[in-house]
């Protein structure tokens, strides 16, 4: 048997196969230097579960010769020069081919722009970040199970159909994360058998994501959460570098990306925004939302800010309660409803837009209904005023010192405030 083998990418492996054969030669964890490629080999014959597994130099003419004497001594017969010397040709070139350049034409793009609108863009990244105890894992699997069995939950978001999720965790168990997706659904319906995979890591997400990689491809997984976005960053988590590695490489993992951080210690109001960590963090997710909770025994109502986006308006604030149920009672499922979110901890632009979207007002009367200074409430009217999404209207009649009214100049802009 001699010829070209089928070189086919599973993430960051490369496997040849010849045709009509049972032979394979998986190449993974490549390594690159100025006079070497290097990765560790696998060779498999679909009867054994390997014949050979070694580290080898695949530029190297010595280096495949120690692994064709292994073979030779494993599985005489078969041609292993001539095969291995094209398979680490072949893997070797398409290893380095670069992505060819495209023509932008200035079109539409195919295919849909939200995963969530407006809160989570598709294939891209958001991370849901809070205080401990905000219950972010919880929602985080309300968003991937709603997807896999096509139902909210008691949610607000209308999830798209899912057909694989990959959660990625360095926090608690498996055991752990299937008791809450049995508590979850027990009143819905299962997620598909194989349709929810977990998998638990203890190192930084950059030290496995040639791992991970493979896993995404040979699953066709279109959805990952990882929980939590400091222990992925391994050391130094809080450092721009770590943040930006850590990032890019999840931004190469396919499908949508939902990452679980945490709020930094301090001034809540000063460090609205804010993810823990680098500016990178922020800087590099394409939308952010903010959780916010109040535990009242076995019920936690949380508040959900959309704090950042780069695809378009920001939604204004939800509120869901988490009601836990009661295990020593005999019901241990957890229920999801949609409630009012908390106003006063909206941004000012958000409290001042949720007042005129009820009519035209006053500086005085927003002042009066928001608690906010007029000061506050001058520059953002007239900031938005600016970029067409605020209007000045008629002076309100009588008296010398005659108010402006305020309005928003079309409903649709009413997502804009505060960008």
């Amino acid at each position: 048997m001699v010829g070209d083998p089928q070189v086919t990418a599973y993430g960051d492996s490369l496997v040849a196969v010849w045709p009509g054969s049972m032979i394979a030669c998986e190449f993974t964890r490549f390594t690159e230097h100025r006079d070497s490629l290097s990765a560790e080999l696998n060779v498999t014959n679909g009867q054994e579960a390997s014949l050979h597994w070694s580290r080898v130099n695949v530029a190297s003419a010595s280096g495949r010769t120690s692994v064709v004497r292994a073979l030779e001594e494993r599985e005489p017969g078969q041609p292993w020069r001539q095969m291995l010397d094209r398979a680490c040709q072949l893997v070797a070139r398409k290893l380095r081919e670069a992505e060819p350049s495209v023509v932008l034409a200035g079109q539409r793009a195919p295919g849909a722009k939200w995963f969530v609108k407006p809160w989570m863009p598709r294939d891209q990244i958001t991370i849901l970040y809070g205080p401990g105890g905000s219950a972010k894992s919880f929602l985080a699997l309300l968003v991937a199970i709603s997807g896999l069995i096509g139902h909210p939950m008691g949610g607000y978001w209308d999830v798209p159909p899912l057909k694989r999720v990959l959660y990625l965790d360095w926090e608690t168990t498996s055991a752990v994360q299937d008791d809450r997706i049995w508590s979850l659904t027990r009143a819905y319906t299962a997620p598909p058998e194989g349709s929810f995979r977990y998998k638990r890591l203890r190192r930084a997400l950059t030290d496995v994501i040639s791992d991970v990689r493979v896993e995404c491809a040979r699953h066709e997984v279109d959805f990952i959460v990882l929980d939590s976005l400091v222990p992925a960053s391994g050391l130094e988590p809080e450092g721009a570098d770590a943040a930006a590695r850590t990032l890019q490489a999840l931004d190469s993992l396919p499908g949508t990306k939902l990452v679980i951080g945490h709020s930094p210690k301090g001034d809540a109001e000063k460090l609205q925004g804010t993810v823990f960590g680098s500016v990178m963090n922020t800087n590099l997710a394409r939308s952010t939302i903010e959780v916010r909770g109040v535990q009242d025994g076995n019920q936690l109502a949380l508040s959900l800010y959309h704090r950042k986006t780069n695809n378009g308006p920001r939604a204004p604030s939800i509120g869901l309660t988490i009601v836990f149920g009661d295990e020593d009672e005999g019901d241990p499922g957890i229920a999801v409803m949609k409630t009012e979110s908390d106003p006063d901890s909206d941004s000012p632009a958000v409290r001042i837009l949720r007042e005129l979207a009820r009519g035209a007002s006053t500086v005085s009367r927003l002042a009066r209904e928001t608690g906010l200074t007029p000061g506050q409430i001058r520059s953002v009217l007239n900031r938005n005023e600016k970029f067409g999404q605020t209007v000045r209207l008629v002076p309100v009649p009588g008296g010398r010192a005659k108010e402006t009214q305020w309005g928003l100049a079309t409903n649709e802009t009413a997502g804009d405030f505060g960008r």
